[in-house]
């Protein structure tokens, strides 16, 4: 499966026959990043105001709303992405 983030602020997972298996829009402004859970349960994603959500993929919630503080910048990353460790970055 592969997880993805627009600059129209949707979110979106897609499987490997190019269906689309989750599609929700971000309230937050553009997404900067997208991280898709091992068993593909849960999706990381990072918005341009700094708002980070963790969306349950099966019913589309969100399960957890974060939001960095004015002078970071959010960001996800799974292990061994640049560096990167598994997880949201704030």
């Amino acid at each position: 499966m592969l997880a993805i983030g627009t600059t129209r602020g949707e979110v979106l997972v897609v499987d490997s026959q190019g269906r689309t298996r989750f599609k929700r829009e971000e309230r937050h402004g553009k997404v900067f990043c997208v991280s898709l859970s091992p068993d593909g349960r849960s999706l990381a994603s990072g918005s341009q105001d700094g708002t980070l959500n963790l969306w349950d993929v099966g019913t589309g919630k969100i399960v957890r709303n974060l939001k960095a503080n004015s002078m970071q910048q959010a960001g996800c990353a799974r292990e061994g992405a640049a560096g990167g460790h598994e997880g949201v970055h704030a």
